[in-house]
């Protein structure tokens, strides 16, 4: 216990730039989270992890912009696809069938 609080108490701080660097990137919903068949997409890993380790928003940003243009893999991001069926016509036709218990139950 006492190694996990003396590693905790030096990490370095995180300022308010940083996290709005983060929570920017983390809501970004350009990319899918696999790619190329079976490679997984870990740039918002990477965001979170730069910014324990104290990167400014500038390398946080850098990386992100390295990573999404082209991987270590030497490939590209697959683009977010658009959902094949939006929830509210699923839960349209859900309730029209089943009534609202019975789709609340189902989601």
């Amino acid at each position: 216990m006492a190694s996990l609080v003396r590693h905790s108490s030096s990490l370095r701080k995180v300022t308010p730039e940083v996290v709005s660097c983060v929570q920017r990137l983390l809501a970004d919903r350009q990319y899918e989270m696999e790619f190329h068949g079976f490679l997984t997409n870990h740039a918002k890993h990477a965001v979170i992890a730069l910014a324990g380790l104290g990167a400014s928003p500038a390398r946080i940003e850098e990386y992100w912009n390295s990573y999404t243009s082209e991987t270590p893999y030497g490939i590209r991001l697959d683009p977010s696809s658009t959902p094949k069926v939006q929830l509210s016509s699923l839960l349209n036709t859900c309730n029209s069938k089943h009534g609202t218990l019975a789709c609340i139950r189902i989601l």
